[in-house]
């Protein structure tokens, strides 16, 4: 089933709730049920338009049953672990794709005055969710061989919406399920505006190397959480914001 449409303002939360749709070029009616663990919030952009575009996961009763273990999508082959020469930190690490990524926050103190924080300035915050970093202790901060990623290196380019959240936020936050092993966290940032911490199980924010030229050279950051927008990059307002940071490897 290529195309899946379902009746507008339709709600449905739990796994095996079952729903009418109508699907494909010539609208046949079949009904569905949830196998995975949540559905989408369903509500139309347009209150005229009765069918829409679903982009949840469903499958049909018949003639099969459910997709088993087996169907579902398999977790990144995990890395060796790294070992930071530096201070000697040691990483998870993930490949993805082509792409080895760290599957943890960079934890790496940098010296010569370029700050870093950890959240609320408990040490057990770093341990957990790595430091928070300006912009300019995020460019130079990862391990030699490794940098910090631009927007389009980022999973889904850093777009993906709902979806993303769901497949890349760590178990156990919201409804996402890490089914790639990156393991994303709620670290919460840095403020320097205010100078005030976002506290940690809220939001995720990542710098990237990726500078918009087209909107007054604004520094792009990966803006993470548990909400309609999912995942998606956006302008940051303070370079000297204290965000997370996760590196690839060259």
């Amino acid at each position: 089933m290529d195309l899946c449409y379902v009746e507008a303002d339709l709600l449905t939360k739990r796994s095996g709730d079952t729903l009418e749709i109508e699907y494909g070029p010539d609208r046949v009616e079949s009904t569905c049920t949830c196998y995975s663990d949540h559905w989408f919030d369903i509500a139309p952009e347009n209150k005229d338009i009765r069918y829409f575009k679903f982009s949840g996961k469903i499958y049909e009763i018949d003639p099969g049953p459910a997709p088993g273990p087996s169907k579902k999508v398999k977790k990144a082959d995990e890395g060796p672990e790294l070992t930071d020469a530096r201070d000697g930190q040691v990483y998870k690490t993930i490949q993805l794709g082509e792409q080895t990524w760290m599957a943890e926050n960079l934890n790496f103190e940098i010296e010569d005055g370029v700050q870093s924080w950890c959240n609320g300035n408990k040490g057990e915050n770093c341990d957990k969710y790595g430091r928070l970093y300006t912009l300019a202790a995020a460019k130079t901060a990862c391990p030699p061989d490794w940098h910090l990623p631009s927007v389009d290196e980022w999973p889904t380019k850093g777009n993906g919406g709902y979806s993303a959240f769901y497949a890349y936020g760590v178990e156990g936050w919201g409804n996402a399920k890490d089914e790639y092993g990156f393991a994303i966290l709620p670290a919460g940032n840095y403020q320097a505006e205010f100078q005030n911490y976002l506290e940690p199980g809220l939001l995720a924010f990542f710098w990237t190397s990726t500078i918009d030229k087209l909107n007054h050279n604004c520094p792009k950051m990966i803006h993470v959480g548990d909400g309609s927008e999912g995942m998606v990059s956006v302008c940051s307002d303070n370079e000297n914001d204290g965000l997370s940071v996760r590196c690839v490897k060259d």
